[in-house]
């Protein structure tokens, strides 16, 4: 015990701070990019310099003094992209998706990229462009609705379409009501039953 007291370093004079800061500049990709992995921040920042908290589990971008994302701290380097940060600069040039160095993370769920495989079957011209305003209607509405919608369109065959998409966020065909049948005892025959066993 002696001996490993011996060997022991002493304690730092002040304590490690919880919580890393630096100052890194927005990519033209509308990426910020802490430890080499790129974090998405909105795109009306490309060329600014923000502020990037980094912890142990997640990583926080500061913009005079206003928190502009968070992310749980990526592994291994993968990328953190999120479509809301810019669906708005991608609908407007759609042409850019197709070079867009992230675009395999501009699929939030499973149910996008089919809805984007099928549109590119359907007329690959287009899909781009169909799939862009699927997005832009997931940023709008909530991407939880519009993965509803789109998984009943692919499961019945048909064209997952953003007008198609919009015409129920914006007017949902309301459930039919169950019609419900008030029960009414007919006593009379219960009681022919009885006297016919009876008899």
């Amino acid at each position: 015990m002696t001996e490993e007291r011996a060997s022991l370093r002493p304690l730092p004079a002040v304590r490690f701070p919880e919580t890393h800061e630096t100052t890194v500049r927005v990519s033209s990709y509308s990426t910020a990019r802490v430890r080499a992995c790129a974090y998405s921040v909105p795109a009306r920042l490309i060329g600014a310099f923000v502020q990037a908290h980094l912890s142990e589990d997640t990583v926080r971008f500061v913009y005079r003094g206003e928190e502009i994302a968070s992310y749980p701290r990526s592994i291994g380097k993968v990328p953190r992209i999120d479509y809301r940060h810019i669906i708005a600069s991608l609908v407007r040039k759609p042409g850019a998706f197709a070079r867009y160095i992230y675009r395999e993370e501009l699929f939030p769920r499973p149910v996008f990229r089919h809805a984007f495989d099928r549109l590119t079957v359907f007329e690959e011209r287009k899909a781009s462009e169909r799939y862009l305003r699927l997005l832009q209607l997931a940023a709008d509405f909530g991407e939880d609705r519009v993965a509803d919608h789109l998984g009943v369109l692919l499961r019945a065959g048909e064209l997952p379409l953003a007008e198609v998409v919009e015409v129920q966020l914006r007017d949902p065909v309301p459930a039919t009501p169950l019609a419900l049948t008030v029960f009414t005892p007919e006593f009379g025959t219960y009681d022919a039953l009885i006297a016919e066993v009876a008899s």
